[in-house]
């Protein structure tokens, strides 16, 4: 009966809590940091964001422990149960945080790339990619000129697709900051990563075009027309719906950016030369002359459609009767 009684009064613990007292080990965050830890248990790992704010991210052997803690949440998270998975996600964020704030105080562009390849980990990555890669931003809209920053925006390109997601639950802010930096700095389109990264984002956006016109995000949605892979006559079919259906104000912001934005796409333009060796060359050179002739047709195609839906956007705008001014501050004014 009193072993009874004793059962029934005894307090339920929570779930962090039976969770922790279970993993308690002799494990210490000094060996963690050296990667001497095979098994890093969620006990140890709860210290990481602070141990992590105790270094000094300028001493040359910081960003290597700090890769290490990274590389131990990869290990947890590849075996942990469900149970782990809710307790540690509370001081995986607080983890994503600390390294943040490493980065914002290392001054050498070695010490901010280890330290961004700490939190950019593939396993880390698919665990809270919009978490992560919404410090990625930060950092790159911090310091847009600084080489943390182009390193920042290097991850925030080759990840973006980890952003896609239902309109409602889309980040935005990231993806209009990615698109207006490649409008700012056209250069970069020049690259395969940039133009694709910008491609594939637009190409969200115009498949979401009715809940961008919706919540009123016209500025987006003239993205998506200018560099979307999609078809211009579709492109051009929205633009006349926008035409017959939407206010002044609407069509000058639309068109006018259209106008702007589809002469910084550049066209791919290869010609097919570096594809084949010397001796290919004059082995088989009429096929080499084939496949130049056909490159150059998709050149000039794609000139041909990229030309047409500049000057339908021009239409457009021309029709409005207004006009759209961007001042220094890329501000726009409308007139």
């Amino acid at each position: 009966m009193a072993k009874l009684q004793r059962e029934t009064t005894r307090q339920p613990t929570s779930t962090r809590a039976r969770w922790e007292k279970k993993i308690a080990g002799p494990d210490t965050m000094h060996r963690l940091m050296e990667g001497k830890v095979a098994s890093p248990t969620l006990k140890l790992l709860i210290n990481a964001p602070s141990a992590i704010s105790n270094l000094n991210p300028n001493n040359p052997a910081t960003p290597k422990k700090i890769l290490q803690v990274g590389s131990a949440w990869e290990t947890f998270f590849n075996s942990a149960a469900p149970e782990e998975l809710e307790c540690g996600r509370p001081p995986f964020l607080r983890f994503i945080d600390a390294v943040e704030s490493a980065v914002e105080n290392a001054k050498s562009k070695a010490a901010a790339e280890e330290l961004l390849g700490a939190i950019t980990l593939p396993t880390l990555l698919m665990e809270d990619p919009v978490y992560i890669l919404s410090a990625l931003f930060r950092v790159f809209s911090a310091h847009p000129n600084q080489d943390k920053g182009t390193t920042a925006f290097a991850h925030l390109e080759a990840n973006s697709a980890l952003l896609f997601t239902t309109p409602q639950k889309l980040k935005l802010s990231i993806l209009r900051g990615i698109l207006e930096f490649y409008e700012q700095e056209p250069d970069y389109l020049l690259t395969p990563q940039s133009r694709e990264c910008a491609r594939s984002i637009s190409g969200l956006l115009f498949a979401y075009q009715k809940y961008l016109l919706h919540s009123n995000n016209i500025d987006l949605l003239a993205f998506g027309i200018s560099w979307a892979a999609q078809d211009v006559k579709e492109k051009i079919s929205l633009m006349g719906k926008i035409a017959d259906r939407y206010p002044q104000s609407t069509q000058t912001i639309l068109f006018s950016k259209v106008a702007e934005l589809v002469p910084l796409m550049p066209i791919y333009r290869t010609e097919g030369r570096e594809l084949y060796s010397e001796r290919f060359k004059f082995m088989f050179p009429h096929m080499c002359r084939v496949q130049t002739n056909l490159a150059a047709l998709s050149i000039a195609h794609e000139a041909v459609l990229q030309d047409r839906l500049e000057r339908e956007a021009q239409r457009h705008l021309n029709s409005t009767g207004r006009y759209f001014l961007a001042d220094d501050s890329q501000i726009g004014t409308i007139h």
